[in-house]
């Protein structure tokens, strides 16, 4: 149900940089842990199935990935 720490790896990123990850239509901010890994928390999603996620980087979208979320 969300709450899950999702850590990746990217682009270079800076202290500066605007950080957000999408999950559909849930946008989060993310943060940056070192110059490649940043991180996001997942948002409450009420259902299972498939879910494209994003990493924008200050407006421009870096990553893009299909995930599956399952209910336990």
């Amino acid at each position: 149900l969300g709450g899950e720490e999702l850590n990746w790896t990217g682009p270079c990123l800076t202290e500066e940089s605007a950080i957000f990850c999408n999950f559909d239509i849930f946008r989060v901010p993310g943060r940056m842990m070192t110059h490649n890994i940043g991180a996001c928390i997942t948002p409450p999603v009420m259902f299972e199935g498939y879910v494209d996620f994003t990493v924008s980087v200050d407006d421009k979208t870096f990553w893009y990935s299909r995930m599956y979320i399952r209910k336990f």
